[in-house]
């Protein structure tokens, strides 16, 4: 038990300044109530308690996406500008680390292959207290903010992430990628869902390159499918052939929803065909379509009644 009681007053405060989505996560709260945070291009530093703009720190040319105040000291006052250090990031990739009491940059890091090495780094150099994946992640989450897809995908695969490797280059349309990624790092279940995936996108009304997906189900074995897809395109006389290849070579077996697909084509080819003039073709594959042909074969089949001249 406590030997005096404690009244909490809890009031609201609002920040000035009018924030991005870049600017979303790009805030941290320091020491002292010392808080920082990303408006547009700005950093901005306040008083929690009195709402009071400290600092609004001026250098970057592009949105800030991160803030992060220093922890090698804890204690931070705002008389002493050794312990008031604050680092920030663009999307552009400029880490900028401030003295803060001053306003000044102490030093500006521009990214390149540094920055790449850096980053890699951090996973190995972490605190002990955090775990490897928690904090790759956040290493992972920067990078796709700062639009260094590559270099996220590198960071997912150092600790088996793949899956998820595949599922960030296709949310932002690297579906060649993704595919490639997933044939040389995934088991072949988790490659086929990522393959299944790129065919409900290019099969979609948006993308629509079903004859490209034609070939990623060919390598999937999917082959009901590639003669269902076929068979939408309207492309019969390519749907009938290859039916009759994969029955002949047992590539599936007919049961009851096979068949009314494959007597489906069947008729629809058998009609295609006697458009076309091609009258003993079609009575051949009118014949293979059983129930659904039976109107067109006797069609055929019966002969046409001559016109009498008067």
């Amino acid at each position: 038990m406590l030997p005096y009681t404690v009244n909490f007053k809890v009031s609201a405060r609002t920040l000035t300044g009018a924030l991005n989505a870049h600017n979303k996560a790009a805030v941290d709260w320091g020491w002292q109530g010392l808080i920082a945070y990303g408006c547009h291009s700005l950093v901005v530093v306040i008083d929690s308690i009195t709402a009071q703009t400290l600092q609004v720190l001026e250098k970057h040319k592009a949105d800030v996406v991160k803030v992060k105040w220093a922890r090698e000291n804890y204690h931070h006052n705002i008389g002493s500008p050794y312990c008031l250090r604050l680092a920030s990031a663009d999307v552009n990739g400029k880490i900028i680390v401030w003295d803060v009491a001053a306003g000044v940059a102490q030093c500006e890091i521009q990214e390149h292959a540094y920055f790449q090495k850096f980053q890699l780094e951090r996973v190995n150099l972490q605190e002990v207290k955090r775990s490897t994946y928690d904090h790759t992640r956040k290493c992972t989450d920067q990078l796709l903010l700062l639009g260094q897809t590559d270099r996220a995908v590198q960071l997912l695969c150092l600790i088996d992430k793949a899956a998820d490797a595949c599922r960030y280059l296709q949310t932002y349309g690297e579906w060649n990628r993704a595919a490639w990624l997933a044939k040389v790092r995934l088991n072949p279940e988790e490659c086929a869902d990522v393959l299944r995936r790129w065919v409900d996108h290019l099969c979609s009304p948006q993308v629509n390159q079903k004859s490209k997906a034609l070939l990623v189900l060919l390598s999937l074995g999917c082959f009901f499918s590639v003669a269902e897809t076929l068979h939408s395109m309207r492309y019969f006389d390519r749907a009938a052939l290859f039916v009759e290849a994969c029955l002949k070579y047992g590539a599936f077996e007919v049961t009851e929803d096979t068949e009314k697909l494959i007597t489906a084509i069947y008729a629809d080819y058998a009609r295609s065909l006697k458009n076309l003039g091609f009258k003993q073709g079609a009575v051949l594959f009118a014949s293979k379509a059983g129930a659904a042909g039976k109107d067109l074969l006797n069609e055929l089949e019966s002969p046409k009644e001559e016109p009498i001249e008067e």
